[in-house]
């Protein structure tokens, strides 16, 4: 029973300190920028990362980090690929339009 409430506090005061480090990354932003939208959706992002690595390192181990980093890479990469129409892409050993 006490080993469960333990889980349960350190969990719950990893969520805290997640959520403070989030509210940091708003405040900061929006003393800086001035934008509460901007400080408000880039604190949720910096929040959803952190938990979505929290879980990874629970599921994967060790190499949480690097999965987690490959992923915000793979998911930008893509991103720009998309919002950029027709670019030319650099495959490894040839060239390919993207988009067509």
């Amino acid at each position: 029973m006490s080993e469960s409430l333990h889980t349960r506090i350190a969990r719950e005061t990893a969520v805290r300190r997640r959520l403070g480090s989030a509210v940091a990354v708003g405040v900061t932003l929006y003393v800086l920028d001035g934008s509460v939208r901007y400080a408000a959706v880039a604190a949720a992002l910096a929040f959803c990362v952190w938990l979505v690595a929290d879980a990874a390192q629970a599921t994967v181990g060790d190499y949480a980090d690097h999965m987690v980093f490959g992923l915000l890479v793979f998911g930008f990469v893509a991103y720009t690929v998309a919002a950029a129409g027709l670019t030319w892409v650099v495959v490894p050993g040839r060239f390919s339009a993207a988009g067509s």
